[in-house]
């Protein structure tokens, strides 16, 4: 026996219900936004649900959300606002899309689609990704793994000051990273090179808010030479290149409290970049000469949160051994 289309499925001989919310599945099948579970029709696609079925006609997430497939098994989690995971095709309600998360950002967005991010079915999840090879040559690495030592193996120990400890909660990777607060704590090493182009500054940092001139990264003197990245009052607490003695070079990227973000400065013949996450951002002044560096390096100075794998090269990366640094 068939039943018609609408009728139901038939159950013991007779045509029943199906297909509604607690009713049986029309064959394997249920209306949209359901999905058929153990022969029953389940709700699907709404916040904190099951993903939909691939092809569902009105998607697998409702329209704010999205399928978080590595993160949240299969869960439709909130996206598009500030500190969410990014929308379908990396699209934010405020921000724009950097490492996978919706990150407050002034101006046009980068139209870019490089993402190095973790997280949706929609894109790639780096986190399930073979680990890469680091670029090799660094000058300085300091992994802060309860010690300040440069595995680098140029010697280039750093030591702790202040109210400045090694986290074993808080940390990107390894087994614990550097903590500081805004109580000018901090970790300072001997001064790594002197080189006034051709230099990039890595490191992952996870902010846990607060106000004032928080620097992340230094070499050199911040009040007299040098360079390095901050957070920067006159410029709202966003991600700013800061050359001692000279001028700002403003960013409008703001970091997202409480998440790991890679961060890398880059002089490259002359110009200044800044990497935010694997992608290049806008700066104003990018093309400012520093005063020559002394006399040490600084690392997370009167920075409020964590601090890790911070490197120091004496070249210029390039685009891909960034890309490399920003997913490892």
């Amino acid at each position: 026996m068939e039943c018609g289309v609408g009728d139901g499925v038939c159950h013991d001989g007779r045509c029943s219900d199906c297909g509604a919310l607690g009713q049986k599945c029309c064959s394997v099948s249920c209306y949209d936004r359901l999905f058929c579970r153990n022969g029953t029709c389940a709700s699907c696609g709404g916040p904190g649900e099951v993903c939909c079925p691939v092809g569902s006609k009105s998607g697998r997430c409702a329209t704010g959300t999205v399928c978080s497939i590595s993160g949240s098994g299969g869960l439709c989690t909130r996206c598009g606002g500030l500190g969410d995971d990014c929308c379908e095709n990396r699209t934010c309600e405020e921000g724009c899309c950097f490492g996978g998360k919706c990150v407050a950002f002034t101006g046009p967005c980068p139209a870019t689609a490089l993402d190095a991010g973790p997280q949706t079915d929609a894109g790639t999840d780096v986190s399930d990704s073979p680990l890469v090879p680091l670029p090799a040559g660094a000058s300085a690495i300091w992994s802060f793994e309860g010690n300040g030592l440069d595995s680098s193996g140029n010697g280039y120990t750093a030591t702790l000051h202040g109210g400045a400890t090694y986290s074993t909660t808080e940390f990107r990777d390894g087994v614990s990273s550097l903590a500081s607060a805004n109580d000018a704590s901090y970790a300072e090493a001997p001064l790594v090179t002197t080189a006034t182009d051709n230099v990039t500054l890595s490191v992952w940092v996870k902010w846990n808010g607060g106000t004032g001139e928080q620097l992340i990264l230094y070499i050199g003197h911040s009040g007299y030479n040098g360079y390095g990245m901050m957070l920067h009052t006159g410029n709202n607490m966003r991600i700013t290149l800061i050359y001692g003695g000279i001028r700002f070079s403003n960013s409008g990227v703001a970091l997202n409290v409480r998440q790991w973000t890679h961060l890398a400065a880059v002089r490259r013949k002359g110009t200044w970049e800044l990497w935010v996450n694997g992608l290049s951002v806008a700066i104003s002044n990018s093309s400012t000469t520093p005063v020559i560096p002394s006399p040490s390096v600084a690392i997370g100075f009167n920075f409020n949160g964590w601090v890790d794998n911070a490197r120091i090269y004496e070249r210029a990366l390039s685009v891909n051994e960034l890309e490399v640094l920003a997913a490892n």
